[in-house]
C-alpha cells in the first residue's frame, strides 16, 4: 500500500476568565483573547503502521490528561495509544489544563480540560477519516539556520539568574517535515525549534499562542496545507524578545515562519520520499530517573502538617509544595514501590529521521548530545511531549543553582532529580533510538 496521509486543524480557544499556565505569579484569570489556539493532526499510515502527531497549543499537558486523549483516540479510530504523539507549544499566554482543582477559582480550567480531551480525540479520528491512499504523496526533511532564543543561564553578582548567557549553548536550527501532494501543494508542514514561548511575560493575561502561534499562522498564510510547531528541548532556553508585546510576538514568529517558508521553497538535499518508499515505525521506551530518598510516612505526615499550617498563616507561595507531599503521603499509604520518576520517550520513525518525544522541560546541551551519538541520518529531539516531568538540568547546572535547578527538585511527590538523571536520561534515549534503528534494519 502507498502511504496515506490527512490532516485536522480544530479551534481550542478558552473561554475569558480561564486560569493561564506558564507564571504562578498571576493571581486571576485571562481577560482577553489577542489570537485563537488551535490543535492540529498529522495522521500518517505505510500500510503497516498508522500514527496521529498531534500539536496543541498549550503550556504542556499532563501524563493523565495525555493518557485519557489517547485512551480516547485509540477507541474511537483504532491507532494504538503508543503511535499517538501529543506535543504542547509550551506557550505561557495559555490555559492551564487540569483534571483537578489546583484553587484560584479554576472549575473552568476542569470543565475546559474535560472538553479538550474530547476535542482532540475526536480530532485525530477526523484526520484519519480525512486520510487518503496515493502514491504522489512525498515526504521530505529539512534543517534550515533560524535562531530565536537565547541561553538563559546567566550568571550575576555570584548567581544565576533567568537572563541572557551569550556564551552559552543554543540550538540555532528548526527542522522540518514537509509532505506534499502531487502538484507540489503542501499537506501539513511539522515543524520544531527549541526555545520557551514567553515573549509574553507574567504581566499578560491575554490569551494567545505567543511566536510558536504567529509562526504557525505565518507559514498557513503562505501554503496550501496545516502547520504544526512542536518545542524542542528547551529547558534552558528562552525567547529573544521579553517585552511584553505582542508586536514582538509576531516578528519573532515571522522569523521562524519565513525560515520554515525558505526551507520549503527551494529543493531539499536528496528528492522527497515517495509515497511507495515511505516506512514509518513507533517504539515507546520507559525507564526511571533518579530522585532524592524516598522519606518515611511519619516524616511526610509530619511535612504535610507543617506546610498546611504555613498555608493557613497565608503563605501561598507553599501551596505546591503541600500539594505534592499529601501526595507523597498517598503513595506511601499504598505501599507501592518506588524506583524513581518514571519517565517514557516515544520514537517515531520515517526512514532515516528519527523524532525522539520526550516529556518534560530538558537542557538543549543534551538534545546535541543524543543527535550526535543517534544511530539515524537525521535525530529530532522535542520535548513537552506525551506528559509532563519537569526539568532535566545537565549536571553541571546543579551546584550552579537557578531556577530550572530549583524546579528539578520537586518532581515526583516533591522529590527532586539528582545530578545524574541529565547522563541516565540521554543513555535512555539513545538506547530507545537502537532500538528504533534495529526494528527498521
Amino acid at each position: 500500500m502507498s502511504l496515506k496521509a490527512g490532516t485536522a486543524k480544530v479551534n481550542i480557544t478558552p473561554p475569558i476568565g480561564i486560569m493561564m499556565a506558564g507564571y504562578a505569579s498571576r493571581i486571576t484569570g485571562a481577560t482577553g483573547i489577542n489570537d485563537e489556539l488551535w490543535a492540529r493532526i498529522l495522521y500518517l499510515n505505510d500500510g503497516t503502521t498508522e500514527i496521529a502527531m498531534v500539536t496543541v497549543e498549550v503550556l504542556c499537558l499532563t501524563n493523565d490528561i495525555i493518557a485519557e486523549i489517547r485512551r480516547q483516540a485509540e477507541k474511537l479510530t483504532g491507532i494504538p495509544a503508543g503511535h499517538i504523539l501529543i506535543s504542547g507549544t509550551h506557550t505561557h499566554a495559555g490555559p492551564a489544563c487540569r483534571l483537578e482543582s489546583m484553587g484560584k477559582s479554576d472549575d473552568i480550567n476542569i470543565r475546559y480540560t474535560a472538553c479538550l480531551i474530547d476535542t482532540i480525540a475526536n480530532a485525530i479520528g477526523w484526520a484519519k477519516a480525512r486520510s487518503s491512499e496515493s502514491s504522489d504523496i512525498a515526504i521530505s526533511v529539512h534543517r534550515v539556520p533560524v535562531q530565536c532564543g537565547v541561553n538563559r543561564r546567566e550568571r550575576r553578582d555570584g548567581k544565576i539568574i533567568l537572563g541572557v548567557n551569550p556564551d552559552g549553548p543554543v540550538f540555532p536550527f528548526a527542522d522540518i517535515i514537509s509532505v506534499r501532494d502531487s502538484e507540489g501543494r503542501q499537506i501539513s508542514t511539522w515543524f520544531t525549534h527549541p526555545c520557551h514561548a514567553v515573549v509574553l511575560g507574567p504581566a499578560n493575561y491575554i490569551i494567545s499562542g505567543d511566536y510558536p502561534g504567529a509562526a504557525c499562522r505565518f507559514v498557513e498564510a503562505n501554503t496550501d496545507g496545516i502547520a504544526q510547531f512542536a518545542n524542542g528541548f528547551a529547558g534552558n532556553i528562552n525567547s529573544q524578545y521579553h517585552k511584553d508585546g505582542f508586536r514582538e510576538v509576531e516578528i519573532l514568529g515571522r522569523r521562524l515562519g519565513a525560515a520554515v517558508l525558505q526551507a520549503l521553497t527551494y529543493d531539499p538535499p536528496t528528492p522527497p520520499t515517495s509515497s511507495f518508499d515511505v516506512r514509518l515505525r513507533v517504539r515507546e521506551h520507559s525507564f526511571h530517573l533518579p530522585t532524592e530518598p524516598m522519606p518515611s510516612l511519619d516524616e511526610a505526615r509530619q511535612k504535610v502538617q507543617q506546610l498546611s499550617a504555613e498555608v493557613e498563616a497565608g503563605d501561598h507561595s507553599k501551596n505546591r509544595a503541600l500539594r505534592e507531599t499529601r501526595k507523597l503521603v498517598e503513595f506511601l499509604e499504598s505501599g507501592q514501590s518506588y524506583h524513581g520518576l518514571p519517565v517514557t520517550v516515544q520514537v517515531i520513525t520515517i526512514n532515516d529521521t528519527a523524532i525522539l518525544a520526550t516529556p518534560g522541560e530538558i537542557f538543549v546541551d543534551l538534545a546535541m548530545d543524543i543527535e550526535k551519538a543517534s544511530p539515524f541520518a537525521r535525530t529530532i529531539a522535542i520535548g513537552y511531549s506525551n506528559g509532563q516531568i519537569g526539568y532535566v538540568p545537565v549536571r553541571s547546572a546543579f551546584p550552579e543553582g537557578g531556577y530550572e535547578v530549583e524546579m528539578a527538585r520537586a518532581r515526583f511527590c516533591g522529590l527532586g532529580i539528582t545530578p545524574d538523571a541529565a547522563e541516565l536520561m540521554v543513555g535512555e534515549c539513545l538506547k530507545a533510538l537502537q532500538a528504533a534503528w534495529n526494528d527498521l534494519h
